[in-house]
């Protein structure tokens, strides 16, 4: 945190607006000033930052270093004259005209909050000043708790309240002495504003209201009263005009003549923030807040002195010696608190998002041109990952998103629609096709599809409820236990490190089928280079890799189904077995079913293993441009994949190539493309170079799902590290946004294919194998229930489902369906693991059950160890957070296109809810 330096931290507080807060706290900061100390102000009164304004520097250039933005100087400090220096950070400086105020809502206000706490660089300040929104709203309690998690020890010396004699503004202030009680702040006094005013004429200060308000208020709940301070015309000529004051001659104020002959010059009249301290002096309010800077030292410094004499006179288990009391100030913010993630204050998210769901950008009414950003000066190789130098460490704000956020809603588009279609689909479907017969194979892959579809959206409500950094599995660690995510979190990156050298091992035989003369070894090794040269990219290289991957793969997908409708209608070459009407007579004979009940059981975990991968493009998100809106376009294509590309994909696999074909079943332990029924059918057919381009297609495919699992391992094994899951060091981001030692990882884990090469390879990969083959099912499980979990603490905390920007298609039955089914699937593959296909009815071993359940006695050892660290349970709906994290949405937005959308024909409202 950037307050390291600060010695004594005052809020600046008020119970409403237009008392004047502002005008308290710079005559507080130029009378510390005076008094030799070194002050700053932090200006976060998001109502109408006028801080800047006040002292003259409203058009001073901000600088932003790469560490945070520096203070802009009032002026510097004169040891000599016994003038410490004066700074200020103010959200003023970044609106576009001087009467603009900050209209942000929710989490975007409260998330500045925090950025200008933790950003601002401060240096050697004795006094820091901070000017707050009035009220007690969710800003200070983002403030309080802030400052209670990064504050050092006596640093918060308290808050000053400022209120004018009305009954309607003490009764405002009594609320906010309120919220200091609750949460522990120290109340160093009261200071009545607006009780009198000054005549310009004759200087006679006349009291316009009785006395008494303010402070019976300060008696009433003990705190001490500072001063009542009047309006002093003199005083708003200084700050508006740079006008010297000058008072009529005999004015005396505290015995200090102020009176003159003087009516001003030219020079006098001269706004210059460097000669505002000066003109103050002869100010009348100059000498009142003198007498309060007194009062506000020695109240602090008698605070710091209570405080050390406490700490020593402790027992180090109670070491209370925090300015905010910790126990009620945590109360508090269980009962009230609503933190938010931190937004960049050079990118503020607009509210102009034609989604209504906020996203990075310039807003409208940022002058930017005020805004230096002295950033790292990254070449274009750095940033892209090929120097040394963008291999160190990047610097980022606590909470910030460190991840590039480079990926393009065609990334996601196609990540979804393509990116998890490999081996599972073209190879192992054969084997599929083989236990099951056509008629089970669409039959199971449609069903894994409606669970697949479900479990999506849910993760797309989720994701765009609350943006996720690097993991979903944190879902499972906020909707349903910590325990369980932790589990879930190494769950889902040991699968990814196993299918790594998996992929791997298929491509070196995948390259079989053209030369079997080269050693796999030799293959492994060029993907294993090829897939790190991807990752020296980072994001960028992972999403290009995936994207014309995708068009490959779903291009061959079409040209297969045309090809397929052209066959079985009879149009194949003249001798081949396809040159008359084929039709479904396969379905016929041998038959659309085979095996029975056992048969449809095995095929599920076929299923389910085609479709790992399909949740990536919920981690994708996180690295994209603009998550909130990419992402529901992105899902959207998942349904059309499953029902395109798997469903009628099969349909023609099942329709041309005999369930009793033994070149199905392939020829060795690990996937063989000689098995694919796309190559098959091309060879069948007759069709030259068909088979060889569809095993190219399937070598494309391999090495995309091997990239995959390289992304999807090292964004999860960072997450959690950040969370405290994992060593530290593995959320260690470079200045190109990649977690390095993350993916490091998951690349050293590329070399367990070299395995397979031994004598006992394939039993040690098949063992390696079950390690991660129903990962997947547990993935998507969890999903479901946190969504079903959500959906519930949603409603119990009093939300409605109409401020859910995005919902899960299905709704929370939609969960409840695809949670069914991935518990019918675990099922069906623990009926298998016990009476295998093929052993006729008898019992297995138990070599057979632990390769086919080894994930599942994994996963609850992973469980086990997250409960023994962490010592949390099944979380209840009073204790799952719903407003910790949620992304700002801009509601006029949605609605409106809501009510565009209302007003398309209703072909068109049907194509924008399907695309």
């Amino acid at each position: 945190m950037s307050l390291s330096k600060v010695k004594h931290i005052i809020l600046v507080l008020s119970g409403k607006g237009g008392v004047g807060k502002s005008s308290i706290t710079t005559q507080l900061a130029l009378s510390l000033s005076l008094a030799g100390h070194s002050v700053g102000i932090l200006d976060i009164d998001l109502t109408g930052p006028s801080i800047p304004r006040l002292f003259g520097i409203e058009s001073a250039k901000v600088t932003q270093a790469p560490g945070g933005w520096i203070p802009v100087p009032v002026h510097s400090a004169n040891p000599a004259a016994g003038i410490g220096s004066l700074s200020c950070m103010s959200l003023g400086f970044l609106l576009r005209e001087r009467g603009d105020a900050v209209v942000w809502r929710g989490p975007k206000k409260t998330a500045m909050v925090r950025q200008f706490l933790s950003d601002v660089l401060w240096g050697e300040v004795d006094y820091l000043l901070i000017d707050t929104p009035p009220g007690t709203s969710d800003e200070h309690i983002s403030l309080a708790e802030t400052l209670l998690k990064n504050a050092l020890p006596g640093q918060v010396a308290g808050a000053v309240v400022v209120t004018t004699p009305q009954a309607v503004a003490t009764a405002d202030v009594k609320k906010e002495l309120n919220f200091c009680a609750k949460t522990g702040i120290n109340v160093i006094g009261v200071v009545e504003n607006m009780r009198g005013f000054v005549c310009p004429n004759c200087s006679e200060c006349t009291y316009i209201f009785n006395a008494g308000g303010g402070e019976l208020m300060a008696q009433d709940f003990g705190v001490r009263f500072l001063a009542s301070v009047p309006i002093d015309p003199q005083f708003v000529m200084l700050v508006e005009t740079g006008r010297k004051p000058h008072y009529p001659v005999g004015t005396e104020v505290n015995g200090k003549n102020l009176g003159s002959n003087e009516n001003g010059n030219d020079a006098s009249y001269v706004k210059d923030p460097g000669t505002l301290l000066e003109k103050y002096k002869d100010c009348s309010l100059c000498s009142i807040f003198e007498r309060i800077t007194k009062d506000v030292v020695a109240a602090v410094e008698q605070r710091a002195a209570d405080q050390i004499s406490y700490r020593y006179t402790q027992p180090l288990e109670t070491a209370a010696c925090i300015n905010i009391d910790v126990l009620p100030l945590i109360t508090f913010f269980h009962q009230h608190s609503k933190a938010y993630p931190p937004i960049n204050m050079a990118t503020r998210t607009s509210d102009s998002d034609k989604d209504g769901v906020a996203r990075r950008d310039t807003p409208p009414d940022f002058k930017m041109g005020n805004v230096v950003v002295q950033q790292e000066n990254l070449s274009f190789w750095t940033r892209m990952g090929c120097t040394a130098e963008s291999f160190k460490k990047r610097t980022s704000a606590p909470g910030e998103n460190a991840l590039n956020q480079t990926m393009k809603p065609r990334h996601l588009h196609m990540i979804a629609i393509g990116g998890s279609i490999g081996a599972g689909f073209f190879v192992g479907s054969g084997s599929a096709l083989y236990r099951g017969g056509p008629g089970t194979l669409l039959v199971d892959f449609a069903i894994m599809g409606f669970m697949i579809f479900n479990v999506v959206y849910a993760l797309g409500e989720l994701a765009v409820m609350y943006p996720v950094s690097g993991g979903f599995y944190t879902y499972s660690t906020r909707f349903i236990d910590p325990s369980w995510g932790f589990a879930m979190g190494w769950n889902y990156v040991f699968q990814w490190a196993i299918v790594l050298p998996l992929e791997l091992v298929v491509a070196s035989v995948t390259t079989q089928y053209w030369n079997k003369d080269i050693d796999p070894a030799v293959w492994i090794t060029i993907f294993l280079v090829a897939i790190i040269a991807i990752n020296v990219f980072g994001v960028l290289g992972y999403a290009e890799e995936e994207f014309w991957s995708s068009i490959l793969k779903l291009g061959a997908i079409v040209a297969f189904m045309i090809i397929g409708l052209v066959l079985v209608l009879g149009g194949g070459p003249s001798d081949s077995k396809f040159d008359s009407y084929w039709g479904a007579r396969l379905w016929h004979d041998p038959g659309a079913f085979k095996n029975g009940f056992k048969g449809v059981c095995s095929v599920f975990v076929t299923a389910a293993f085609a479709f790992s991968g399909t949740e990536l493009v919920g981690l994708a998100a996180a690295e994209s441009q603009n998550p909130a809106t990419a992402l529901p376009g992105a899902i959207k294509q998942v349904f059309w994949r499953i029902t395109c590309f798997y469903i009628v994909g099969l349909l023609f696999v099942g329709l041309l190539s005999s369930s009793t074909d033994q070149r199905l079943l392939g020829s060795g332990a690990v996937i063989d493309v000689n098995a694919s029924p796309f190559v098959i059918v091309g060879e069948d057919a007759g069709l030259f170079g068909y088979n060889h381009f569809m095993n190219a297609i399937i070598l494309i495919s391999v090495i995309s799902i091997g990239n995959s699992g390289v992304y999807g391992g090292s964004r999860t094994l960072c997450a959690l590290s950040e969370q405290g899951y994992a060593p530290k060091f593995f959320s260690y981001i470079d200045k190109s946004g990649r977690p390095l030692f993350a993916t490091i990882a998951i690349l050293l884990c590329g070399a367990i294919g070299y395995v397979n090469a031994a004598a006992s390879g394939p039993t040690i990969f098949d063992w390696l194998l079950a390690l991660s083959g129903l990962a997947a099912l547990f993935t998507w499980g969890s999903i479901c229930v946190a969504h079903i979990r959500f959906r519930a603490a949603w409603k119990h905390h009093g939300h409605t489902l109409d401020e859910i920007p995005f919902k899960a298609a299905g709704g929370v039955w939609g969960s409840w369906f695809g949670l069914i089914l991935i518990i019918l699937v675990l099922a069906a593959q623990f009926y298998t693991a016990l009476y295998p296909l093929g052993n006729n009815g008898k019992l297995g071993t138990a070599e057979d059950w632990f390769k086919a359940m080894l994930a599942l006695p994994v996963v609850i050892v992973f469980w086990a160890c997250g409960y023994l660290w962490k010592r949390t349970g099944w979380l209840t709906l009073d204790k799952i957070d719903v407003d910790t994290g949620r992304r700002e949405v801009n509601w006029e937005a949605i609605n409106e296109t809501k009510r565009k959308v209302a007003s398309y024909p209703a072909w068109r409202r049907v194509l924008h809810a399907l695309f």
